[in-house]
C-alpha cells in the first residue's frame, strides 16, 4: 500500500519539487499583483511572466536554453511553449484554486486556503494530477495502460532507488516485452502517463548519460520521494560476491 506524510511549509525538500517551485512563483506574482496576475486576451499569461517563470522556476528539461534555442528556436515563449507551468496553471483552474475576472487570473476562496498553507497546496496539486487530473487519466486509458497506483509506486520504489531505465521500468510495470525498440510505444505510455506526473512532483529525476531516448533514461528516486511517501517495506536485493 502507499500513504503520503505530511511535511512542514518549510521543509527544504519542498524546494526540489518543481511544482512547488512554480506555486511558489505563481504566489510571489499574486502578491505583487493585487488585482490579480494580467493575462493576454486569449486568457494566457504573458510572455514577460512566462519569461521570468522560466527563469525563476528551473523546470528540469524547461531551461531558457531547451525552450528558447531547440529544435525551433524561438525569441518569445508563449505560455504553451512551456508545458508543465501551462498544464498545472490548468489543473489549479480546474481544481477551483483560481479564477478570471477582467483578464486577470485571481485565487478563489478555496486558492486562498490552499496557497496560505505551502504543504497543503503542494500535496492537494499533488493528489490531483496523480489521481483526477483529465490529462494523464485520458492518457492512461488511450494507452490501455493496466495497473494502479499502489503496484506502479512500489514497483518504481524498489527498481529506481539506485537507478533503472524507462525500459527496465516498463518491462517490470507491464511485463517484458523484447521486441519493442527504443522509441516502442509502451515505453513511451508508461513516461507520459505514469513516470512524468511523478518528475514534475519531484520524486522522481531523470537522467539522459545512456542516452536521450525514453527506453535508456534512467529515472531514480528523490529524497522527497522517501520523505513524503510511505510504501511497503521492500526485501534488501541479494548481492553476489565474487
Amino acid at each position: 500500500m502507499y500513504k503520503f506524510r505530511t511535511l512542514a511549509n518549510d521543509d527544504a525538500l519542498l524546494d526540489t519539487s518543481p511544482i512547488m517551485r512554480a506555486i511558489d512563483f505563481m504566489s510571489t506574482q499574486l502578491e505583487g499583483n493585487p488585482r490579480g496576475i494580467p493575462l493576454t486576451q486569449s486568457g494566457m499569461l504573458s510572455q514577460n511572466i512566462v519569461a521570468e517563470a522560466i527563469r525563476e522556476i528551473k523546470w528540469p528539461g524547461w531551461t531558457e536554453l531547451e525552450i528558447y534555442h531547440g529544435i525551433i528556436p524561438i525569441t518569445a515563449a508563449d505560455e504553451y511553449h512551456f508545458e508543465p507551468l501551462h498544464l498545472l496553471r490548468q489543473v489549479m483552474f480546474e481544481m477551483g484554486l483560481f479564477r478570471s475576472h477582467r483578464n486577470h487570473l485571481k485565487l478563489s476562496r478555496l486558492g486562498m486556503m490552499l496557497f496560505a498553507e505551502r504543504f497543503h497546496c503542494f500535496d492537494a496539486v499533488v493528489h490531483e494530477l496523480l489521481f483526477d487530473t483529465h490529462y494523464f487519466n485520458n492518457l492512461r486509458f488511450s494507452s490501455a495502460l493496466g495497473g494502479t497506483w499502489n503496484t506502479w509506486l512500489n514497483i518504481i520504489d524498489f527498481e529506481a532507488a539506485t537507478g533503472a531505465s524507462g525500459k527496465v521500468l516498463t518491462d517490470r510495470i507491464f511485463g517484458s516485452h523484447d521486441a519493442e525498440g527504443a522509441f516502442g510505444p509502451r515505453v513511451s505510455a508508461t513516461y507520459n502517463a505514469v513516470l512524468k506526473p511523478l518528475l514534475w512532483t519531484g520524486l522522481l529525476v531523470e537522467h539522459s548519460d545512456f542516452g536521450r531516448t525514453l527506453a535508456k533514461r534512467v529515472f531514480t528516486t528523490t529524497p522527497l520521494w522517501y520523505h513524503y511517501l510511505e510504501l511497503d517495506k521492500k526485501r534488501p536485493r541479494l548481492r553476489m560476491m565474487h
